[in-house]
């Protein structure tokens, strides 16, 4: 595998190669039909500088980002049901630090919480896969609610999976249909995310089990730097 300079033909695989390789290697992987490229000891997805980097610049000290809000950005809130998970992939173009994890509760109920976490994405399926990183937010009562990670975690290029396990059926504050890009479409309706059951979030995504939703989506804050 070798870096190019000028247009060629490149190498083509089923899957990425085994070992180690100069930063900027680069090769077309025909199950996903993409470029793939050698950057920081693993093969990633290209990146896609075509519009403005996602998550845009913070020009601000203390501000989040929500990764997969939509251009035009309502929020409205949304009633949690116990026992469910809630999960919306997002695409990052450019290499985070993400140091935490906010929430907003509209209406706290007693004894309650939300597991929220990231996964990373199964390269073949694009199914959540492995948990990098989560944070369990007490929900009984209303207001902003962060928790800090234990370790500071790096996302590179990619598809990621935010996912919420709701401990109880407090209401967040969420983006509203607008707000969101649709996944796919059950006839003609906009599917927003997908659900499955539980409380808390295993270390590998589930692989069945999933249903689709059409409602709003809890707004997911990450606090990152570059």
């Amino acid at each position: 595998m070798h870096k190019f300079l000028f247009p060629i033909a490149l190498p083509t695989r089923s899957s990425d190669p085994s070992g180690s390789f100069d930063e900027g290697s680069v090769y077309y992987n025909s199950s996903l039909r993409t470029i793939r490229h050698y950057f920081q000891n693993s093969w990633q997805f290209l990146p896609n500088f075509s519009s403005v980097p996602n998550p845009s610049p913070i020009l601000v000290t203390g501000l989040r980002v929500c990764p997969y809000a939509a251009s035009s950005v309502a929020t409205t809130t949304l009633a949690m049901l116990n026992n469910t998970s809630y999960w919306i992939p997002f695409a990052l173009n450019r290499r985070i630090n993400v140091s935490a994890i906010s929430i907003n509760v509209s209406t706290g109920s007693a004894s309650t919480s939300e597991n929220v976490g990231i996964y990373s994405s199964n390269l073949t399926s694009l199914y959540p896969n492995t948990l990098l990183t989560s944070v369990t937010l007490d929900t009984a009562s209303t207001g902003l609610k962060t928790g800090t990670l234990a370790t500071e975690i790096t996302l590179t290029p990619g598809i990621y999976w935010i996912a919420l396990a709701s401990n109880g059926a407090p209401t967040l504050t969420a983006l509203a249909l607008g707000s969101l890009v649709p996944l796919a479409y059950s006839t003609t309706t906009a599917v927003t995310h997908y659900r499955n059951t539980g409380t808390t979030l295993p270390s590998t995504a589930p692989t069945t089990g999933y249903i689709t939703a059409t409602t709003a989506f809890p707004l997911v804050l990450l606090t990152i730097s570059f």
